[in-house]
């Protein structure tokens, strides 16, 4: 079972001291090698999953409608041995919206009104879905996993249309020291430890 919310964990605290862990093969392979990714060592050193609070373990970048101001949003995409963060995040939000169904179906009930008695008038989300079909033309989010699901970025509001995998990112972040999702274990380590760890203790 995975542990509960943690405010500021053990490894945020080390995280401080060396930004990339030098115990692993993963972390040689994390150590930037282009300038590109020098530039953004500061933002993956600096994330944090928003679902468990800690560095994001198999990483996944959200891709939300805020992407191009800057909104970056990982989350960690490991199994129910780990902290299942993109798992808990998608059937929470698949749970709040289900609440909200009605609503919608007013909205659309409004605007097909508006829209039929008063032609020159046109709701906000019209909009921001056509803004949001040329950001997503973008040749960058060509290998993006799509979702179906409508789901509410989690820092900036905006509405998710996917997500990817950034593989520096991904392999940096893993190169991170955490601790194991299991609440009375004190084992820590990073991605590559923590997955033999979970096999062999937690099965």
């Amino acid at each position: 079972m995975p542990k509960a919310r943690r405010d500021r964990s053990v490894s945020y605290e080390k995280s401080k001291k060396s930004p990339v862990a030098s115990t692993s093969s993963h972390a040689r392979l994390a150590t930037p090698n282009s300038q590109e990714n020098k530039e953004h060592l500061k933002e993956w050193d600096e994330a944090r999953c928003p679902v468990c609070i800690e560095h994001p373990h198999n990483a996944v970048l959200l891709v939300c409608s805020s992407y191009e101001k800057g909104c970056r949003p990982y989350m960690c995409d490991t199994s129910y041995r780990h902290s299942n963060c993109l798992d808990q995040f998608r059937k929470s939000s698949a749970e709040a919206s289900f609440g909200a169904a009605a609503g919608q179906e007013i909205l659309g009930s409004l605007q097909s009104y508006s829209e039929f008695d008063h032609p020159g008038t046109r709701f906000s989300g019209s909009r921001e879905r056509k803004n949001q079909d040329l950001h997503l033309a973008n040749p960058i989010f060509s290998g993006m996993h799509k979702l179906q699901q409508k789901l509410v970025c989690p820092l900036c509001r905006g509405q998710i249309s996917g997500w990817m995998v950034v593989e520096s990112a991904r392999l940096f972040m893993n190169a991170k020291s955490r601790g194991c999702a299991c609440e009375t274990c004190d084992f820590s380590g990073n991605y590559a430890d923590l997955r033999k760890h979970a096999r062999h203790d937690h099965p």
